[in-house]
């Protein structure tokens, strides 16, 4: 089967299983038996080493299942490391369940392309694939997906004041992600600043800028806030160096 045919497959059980998953998560997985896993001979093989039928079932609305959490939701992934099953298929999946105005910020895939399936509510979604190429900005409803193409930059926000949840798929057992500000904020003062065309002056207000750096799902967009009745975040100037920089902030990591 196709990549792309297995994805559109999995999306599909998705779906119908979003409202209603009760099974329990896979456990107990360890190094020990992921490299057995990717050692083994055959098919068959594979499918002997995970002895128990509930290793071929993940649970997304298990709490305990590793997810990329903040401020507008969460987003569960279901991977290679996670549910080893996916070992040699070629594919894995992450649901986001994502709240008022919620926003998975701009981020890559570096290894993967994506296939984003809105369960319910309307995405606002962007995407910019490379340097010369073009934004891509589309209202994602129910019922409808976008193609992200591998190692595009891209965003999924929450138009709706309700939680809501989509689908991706992809060909990858660990399409892997780099969120675009946690990124860069990794980077030394000097080469923020030369990279933004700013001054040894503004390195001030370039600290404040990297220390409001919101988790990966944030709770976004001004105007869906004001209209859901929402706090607004508060807002920092490059210029007003002389106000004292915002309380630390998460801004944890993610692999999705």
């Amino acid at each position: 089967m196709a990549p792309l045919t297995r994805i559109i497959s999995l999306l599909a059980l998705a779906v119908a299983a979003v409202p209603s998953l009760a099974a329990p998560a896979a456990g107990g997985n360890t190094s020990a038996e992921i490299v057995a896993l990717e050692t083994a001979a055959t098919a068959v093989d594979r499918i002997n080493i995970l002895g128990d039928d509930s290793d071929f079932v993940f649970n997304f609305l298990d709490p305990n299942q590793p997810a990329a959490k903040g401020d507008g939701g969460s987003i569960v992934r279901a991977n290679r490391k996670n549910f080893p099953a996916l070992i040699d298929n070629g594919i894995s999946m992450a649901v986001g369940f994502i709240g008022p105005c919620g926003f998975n910020t701009p981020h890559i895939h570096p290894r993967s392309s994506e296939l984003s399936y809105s369960v319910n509510g309307t995405f606002l979604t962007g995407i910019f694939p490379e340097n010369g190429a073009r934004l891509v900005m589309n209202n994602i409803t129910g019922g409808e997906a976008t193609i992200i193409p591998a190692g595009s930059m891209h965003f999924q926000a929450n138009l709706g004041c309700e939680t809501v949840q989509f689908v991706s798929g992809f060909p990858s057992e660990d399409p892997g992600a780099l969120q675009i500000a946690q990124g860069l904020a990794m980077f030394e003062d000097d080469i923020l600043l030369a990279t933004f065309g700013l001054s040894a002056e503004d390195t001030y207000a370039l600290e404040a800028l990297k220390a409001g750096i919101p988790a990966t799902v944030a709770l976004g967009l001004q105007e869906c806030r004001a209209r859901c009745g929402l706090n607004p975040p508060p807002s920092y100037s490059m210029s007003s160096s002389s106000s004292a920089p915002p309380s630390a902030a998460s801004t944890g990591h993610s692999d999705y």
